[in-house]
């Protein structure tokens, strides 16, 4: 798919400079940025900050191998009347952005290509398998009372998947300042990731683990990744370098371009932890009179209670809804790394319908 809707900033700073781009139309000015420098020494503030744009510059591709097996209705006298589906699929998404409002709404102007990886919602195997059981009780038990011994059903799903991918943005300081040129000198600090600066493994966040004197369900080592920066003043000595470790200061990239950085962590580098979720229901028909019937349920959602963990930074609402903006994934949270929220427990329904 071609053409699809991103946020792109019209409004980029000319790389190199101070300036805006549609700050260098005639009679808006050139003002200093927020370390105080200036391309023309003007002083004032800019006509124009930031200006996200919806641009149709945005694509996406999704190939998926799809298996299944099937077993229709089948009656038998001693097992009763059964019929499954066990379905995989092995895909891959790929994208540059994944939607709008989503994590990966809003693309660098310059290259609105960086950051093609695998979408948010990627997900590379999935196994399901669902059915239906007509307990035979009936006719085990002829001359049992049929109101008691026909009607008996069971209907399991069973999920099993991968984990969705997820990101770790520096969160810079300056990613709400309109006159921050920011790492990659385009002015979008937001879109900025973290570095790496050590060893990227995922940890088992069923384990308690200690970093930096802080205990919790730990999925990476918040140690590996770092948001550090030059300091935006170009007074201090000795001078900061920037580096693989180190993002530079927004002096720094507009004196020389090439230090220009989105972080070093790809976007959608990490992928969460797998789903594994078993629901079952009961069902028991009764039949009150020919044209009567009642039905009584009992559901189980997540019926072994099993604790599946949602990624880091991402929270669960406890109404069927998932939030972000959680520590997890942000550097400067003291429960960076961490897992902090799980799906929804074992939750149990019954309902009753009457049919006439």
């Amino acid at each position: 798919s071609h053409g699809l809707t991103s946020l792109v900033d019209v409004n980029p700073f000319v790389l190199g400079t101070t300036d805006r781009i549609l700050n260098l139309g005639t009679g808006d000015s050139s003002c200093p940025d927020s370390a105080g420098n200036s391309s023309s020494g003007a002083s004032g503030t800019c006509s124009f900050g930031t200006a996200p744009e919806f641009k149709n510059v945005s694509n996406a591709n999704y190939n998926s191998l799809q298996a299944s097996l099937n077993r229709q209705f089948v009656d038998s006298h001693y097992l009763g009347r059964t019929y499954f589906t066990l379905a995989y699929t092995y895909a891959h998404s790929i994208d540059t952005a994944s939607g709008f409002r989503q994590r990966n709404s809003t693309v660098p102007s310059y290259q609105p290509n960086l950051f093609r990886a695998s979408s948010d919602q990627d997900v590379r195997d999935r196994i399901t398998f669902s059915g239906g059981w007509d307990m035979p009780f009936d006719r085990l038990w002829d001359s049992g009372p049929k109101r008691l011994t026909k009607g008996w059903s069971l209907f399991p799903i069973v999920t099993w998947r991968t984990g969705l991918p997820f990101d770790v943005f520096a969160n810079l300081g300056e990613r709400f300042t309109y006159n921050a040129e920011g790492p990659s000198g385009a002015g979008d600090p937001g879109n900025v990731h973290a570095n790496i600066v050590g060893p990227l493994n995922t940890l088992n966040p069923r384990t308690s683990q200690t970093f930096n004197g802080i205990s919790g369900n730990y999925y990476f080592n918040p140690n590996s990744l770092s948001n550090a920066q030059c300091p935006n003043d170009p007074t201090i000595v000795p001078a900061c370098v920037p580096g693989p470790g180190m993002l530079p200061a927004d002096f720094q990239v507009q004196a020389a371009p090439a230090l220009a950085t989105y972080g070093t962590l790809p976007r959608n580098f990490f992928r969460g932890p797998g789903y594994v979720n078993f629901d079952l229901a009961f069902s028991k028909t009764t039949a009150i009179t020919e044209r009567v019937k009642v039905e009584f349920r009992a559901e189980f959602f997540n019926i072994f209670n099993h604790a599946n963990f949602t990624n880091p930074g991402i929270i669960n609402n406890g109404n069927g809804t998932f939030s972000g903006g959680a520590g997890g994934t942000n550097p400067n949270s003291s429960q960076f790394g961490q897992i902090t929220s799980t799906y929804d427990p074992r939750i149990i329904q019954l309902a009753a319908r009457f049919s006439f």
